[in-house]
């Protein structure tokens, strides 16, 4: 009885569709297939009663999504890592007012951008933290729309009656670059899932070209823990699973380790926690 109001489909996964139901008959709701729409999955949990504006999955991990609401009086950005097994309110730091739209930077998917009310906010970090994002915008705009144009790397934002505006995304790579060269367009390190973890945890990549690929756990001093990986690759998105385990077959440690890809120079880290 709810009219669909949002809809994404996977990068990765044209199976994979989240979406969402405006309130009107029934609560609002948001809804994930898999399997093409053979089955529908309700996974609407602890989301506001609010209006799901609007919706965005990961490029590399369609577990992955991002939905927004508009409204007052609850938060307006969640993220689920899981298929929406569970939301995580990540619009605490956000103020107020209703949020109609959220796109992902497709080479860099940490970096997500939302439009509301008062302009364009990003994350650097999946939704840790925000930030304005309004240079050259004027005051105030009420963001209706976004979306990204990959081949020249700029975001264009639709308002409500003060026109559409533009500039480019935000370059700087989530991870470290080794031997000084540019990252590869298309290389990406995601963050592990779950995390924390116990007893073990997914780390995807996706890598631009075929070539030799290591991935390799270090504790925080920089002992090597385990390789996970160190083989040739095909380009494309890749996941492996880390036991928590060393070399040996020893359990590591509580505590935070480091996960590092490397293909050609290119070199990207990340860190991790396990907890027992």
């Amino acid at each position: 009885g709810n009219p669909a109001l949002a809809m994404a489909i996977s990068p990765v996964n044209p199976d994979v569709v989240y979406v969402a139901t405006a309130p009107v008959l029934y609560r609002a709701g948001v809804f994930v297939t898999q399997n093409g729409g053979f089955s529908w999955t309700n996974i609407t949990g602890n989301l506001p009663d609010r209006y799901p504006v609007d919706i965005a999955i990961d490029p590399t991990n369609d577990a992955v999504a991002y939905v927004v609401f508009s409204g007052y009086g609850t938060s307006h950005v969640f993220k689920t890592q899981d298929f929406g097994a569970a939301w995580q309110d990540i619009g605490g730091l956000l103020p107020d007012v209703p949020t109609t739209a959220v796109v992902i930077d497709p080479d860099y998917p940490d970096h997500v951008y939302v439009g509301a009310d008062l302009g364009v906010y990003v994350s650097l970090d999946g939704g840790l933290t925000w930030q304005t994002f309004q240079n050259g915008m004027e005051d105030a705009a009420i963001v209706m729309d976004l979306s990204i144009v990959p081949g020249t790397r700029k975001i264009r934002a639709a308002t409500h009656g003060r026109g559409a505006f533009e500039r480019r995304l935000i370059d700087q790579p989530t991870g470290i670059a080794g031997d000084n060269q540019p990252p590869v367009k298309g290389f990406y390190l995601a963050q592990n899932y779950p995390n924390p973890f116990n007893p073990s945890t997914n780390l995807r990549f996706r890598i631009a070209d075929f070539g030799k690929v290591t991935l390799t756990v270090f504790d925080m001093s920089g002992r090597k823990v385990k390789t996970l990986i160190n083989q040739t690759l095909s380009a494309g998105v890749h996941e492996v699973r880390w036991d928590g385990t060393d070399e040996n077959g020893r359990r590591a440690a509580s505590g935070s380790y480091v996960y590092q890809l490397r293909v050609v120079k290119q070199a990207f880290s990340r860190t991790m926690m396990l907890v027992k």
